[in-house]
C-alpha cells in the first residue's frame, strides 16, 4: 500500500466516524441487497467518499488501487469482514 501513515490513520479515523454515525450501513447490507456490480467494492468506495470529507485530504496523489488497498484493510478492521 502506497499511502502515508498520516493519510492512512486519518482515513481510518474518518471511516470509524462514519461507521459510528451510520451503524446500520454495513458490508452485509450491500451484499444482501446486491448493491452495485460488486457489493464489496461498492461498499468500500461509498465509505471512502463519505469519510473523505472528514479528513481534509484530497487523496488525489494516490492511484485508485492504492486507495482500494487501504480501504480493504480498513473495512476488514472496522467491520471484521
Amino acid at each position: 500500500m502506497k499511502m502515508t501513515v498520516v493519510h492512512f490513520e486519518a482515513l481510518r479515523s474518518a471511516c470509524a466516524d462514519v461507521k459510528d454515525a451510520n451503524p446500520h450501513i454495513t458490508p452485509e447490507v450491500y451484499t444482501s441487497n446486491s448493491i452495485g456490480n460488486d457489493p464489496a467494492v461498492r461498499f468500500r468506495w461509498d465509505l471512502f467518499y463519505a469519510s473523505r470529507k472528514r479528513t481534509g485530504f484530497t487523496f488525489s496523489e494516490y492511484l485508485d488501487s492504492h486507495i482500494d488497498t487501504a480501504m480493504r484493510r480498513i473495512v476488514g478492521e472496522l467491520y471484521r469482514w
